[in-house]
């Protein structure tokens, strides 16, 4: 009997091991973002200035905007949502991620609706149900 208790044991602690490590995994990595930690430095009513994305700070303007799309991320207990931008600069095409925990993200948000044909009710699609991704592309230039 002994025996079945010690496994037992065994087996709910490498469960719960598995569940930290990928709890914190996650965590990490949603604090990074191609290689660094993204910072809103900057927007004004055309761009934004954002560090962590490349060596340098970086401007984007609206017109550079090709995509945007809003998603959530499991994290198990609770939903993180996201808010992907695809743009295309000097350097070539890009892609900034940042999510609702960041500082500005709200103001980000804000600032995409002056987007021609932005989807401003995003937030309506994305978040319910809870724990799917409900990937939504608020705006997508034509070619």
């Amino acid at each position: 009997m002994r025996a079945v208790w010690f496994v037992a044991a065994g087996l709910l602690a490498l469960f719960a091991a598995g569940l930290w490590v990928r709890f914190a995994n996650t965590r990490r990595a949603r604090r990074m973002n191609m290689g660094g930690a993204i910072t809103v430095l900057d927007i004004d009513r055309d761009r934004i200035t954002v560090s962590g994305l490349r060596n340098t700070p970086i401007t984007i303007d609206l017109a550079q905007i090709h995509k945007v799309a809003f998603f959530k991320r499991d994290l198990m207990t609770v939903d993180l949502i996201c808010c992907e931008i695809g743009f295309t600069d000097d350097e070539g095409a890009g892609l900034l991620i940042l999510d609702e925990e960041m500082a500005r993200f709200d103001d980000v948000a804000e600032w995409l609706k002056a987007l021609p044909g932005f989807q401003e009710d995003w937030f309506l699609t994305v978040f319910a149900p809870a724990f799917e991704e409900n990937y939504t592309v608020a705006f997508e230039k034509s070619a």
